[in-house]
């Protein structure tokens, strides 16, 4: 994680730039500043064990990391850029040569006013329980910190549709969403964290269901392919409901096996009613060729079988393993199938900054 730069001592007031992803401070960190946030957003979290704790968003004009600085203790809480910051650094220079100057019934109430906060803060955390999911083994015992569980990425998936349908001009196969319309739907309403709000918007980024842009209020997403969100709400939703054996979230190899078919795709024509059929030992021949080894076996395609990805294979001749789908139906469940995969390496990214 990179360090934020600031401008030169010299310079007037001192800059701090963060990029998406640096951390401002640390909990348990000595004071010596805190901090006017001009633009971007901030998330403020605690760690819990072997999970995290999330606090609050900061926005521009807002003012960070003041308790601390205030009363001279410890940082209570971590602050890490959801986006590209830039912020005003008021020192303990500053802020004494400020002090200098305000009567001192002033002084008092604001030193009566910090000590409250604080006392506030503490009685919270004595009360809060973590923003955790945990992911439960097979074994039924050992288990392990959830960042983004895949129901509360559903809960997303809804939200964003809402306020994407709710703004959007009608008829409108994409939708434009607003920092402030995140806040307002997702945060204020939904209760779901700005940061996981954020963390799943740039899972679909990665994905092309949505690309970046900027706004008034700071950044802002436009979804590509709205029906996906209400497919992947709906496939989640309906497999939290269903039983371990039945579920159809593919293993990796399963989704390997996808990915090279997605990959040959084009070369196969669409018949009748979106049906395409394509050659599932052809497609391991060519990825063979260009590999210089199978990259698969035949074999592993029954996942996606199961599932009903793909339809039944057929043997025309040796050499030939056919299989017939829908290709819409294929596409759409290869991108739901991505998104999740594009979850499981969040969440355990997630897991090892929590070590």
């Amino acid at each position: 994680m990179s360090q934020p730069t600031s401008a030169p001592a010299n310079a007037g007031p001192k800059i701090l730039k963060l990029k998406k992803g640096d951390l401002l401070f640390a909990e348990g960190d000595l004071s010596k500043a805190m901090y006017l946030l001009k633009t971007g957003s901030i998330r403020v979290f605690k760690k819990k064990a072997t999970s995290f704790i999330e606090i609050d968003t900061i926005r521009s004009g807002q003012i960070i990391g003041e308790l601390a600085f205030l009363d001279g203790l410890p940082r209570s809480a971590s602050c890490e850029a959801i986006q590209d910051c830039e912020l005003i650094e008021i020192s303990g220079a500053t802020f004494t040569d400020t002090m200098t100057r305000i009567p001192e019934w002033l002084k008092s109430m604001l030193k009566t006013i910090v000590g409250r906060l604080r006392a506030s803060s503490n009685k919270i955390r004595q009360l809060e329980s973590a923003s955790q999911g945990l992911d439960y083994q097979k074994d039924g015992k050992s288990q392990a910190y959830v960042y983004l569980s895949q129901i509360e990425s559903s809960r997303i998936a809804a939200t964003l549709l809402l306020i994407a349908s709710r703004f959007s001009p009608p008829g409108s196969q994409t939708g434009m969403i607003s920092a402030e319309h995140l806040t307002q739907y997702g945060l204020s309403i939904f209760n779901i964290a700005t940061s996981k709000l954020t963390s799943f918007l740039d899972l679909l980024c990665q994905s092309g269901i949505a690309v970046t842009g900027e706004a008034k209020d700071g950044q802002c997403y436009e979804i590509m392919d709205l029906d996906f969100l209400e497919k992947y709400a709906e496939f989640v939703q309906t497999e939290s409901a269903t039983s371990t054996a039945n579920r159809r979230d593919l293993t990796l190899r399963g989704f390997f096996v996808m990915s090279y078919i997605l990959k040959h795709l084009h070369g196969y024509r669409k018949g009748d009613e979106d049906l395409v059929t394509v050659d599932i030992a052809e497609i391991q021949r060519r990825e063979g060729e260009i590999q210089g080894k199978l990259p698969f076996k035949i074999d592993e395609a029954e996942e996606l079988i199961r599932v009903g990805f793909i339809g039944l294979l057929q043997y025309p001749s040796d050499n030939q393993r056919l299989s017939s789908f829908s290709y819409s139906e294929f596409m759409m469940h290869y991108k739901i199938q991505r998104t999740l995969k594009a979850l499981d390496a969040l969440n355990e990214q997630k897991r090892k900054a929590s070590k």
